[in-house]
């Protein structure tokens, strides 16, 4: 029974198909977010603050050339804080915001992000 039991799950872990969800590094003020396949909101990794976030900087590291790169303002639906569209690798794009408190809400289904892609958010707890 055992046995059986093992390979039904077995069967359905990989018959299933799953996102495995962005990979978010959060160190003292910085939020760094790479392995893009999801949307991503501030309060996803900082719930107490439910009103904003006082940016400093966002970073845009492509993965590939002619990556695009979309933050919204608390929702899909929401202004455009950052576009980024790189023409190669190389080019590195940050977007100053002089600790401006924002909403940023990453789109994926906006963007177009290749493997390797990373998006740095400096931010300040002020």
């Amino acid at each position: 029974m055992t046995k059986y039991l093992f390979i039904i799950i077995a069967f359905l872990t990989f018959a299933i198909p799953c996102q495995a969800g962005n990979t978010v590094n959060h160190v003292g003020n910085v939020i760094e977010i790479s392995a893009i396949d999801s949307d991503w909101t501030w309060t996803d990794t900082l719930p107490e603050r439910s009103d904003g976030i006082k940016v400093k900087s966002i970073q845009f590291n492509p993965g590939a050339a002619d990556d695009v790169l979309v933050i919204e303002e608390a929702s899909a639906s929401g202004p455009r804080s950052v576009y980024f569209k790189c023409a190669d690798t190389t080019v590195q794009k940050t977007k100053y915001f002089d600790d401006v408190k924002i909403k940023p809400f990453l789109d994926e289904s906006d963007c177009t992000l290749s493997e390797g892609a990373t998006v740095i958010i400096i931010f300040t707890y002020r």
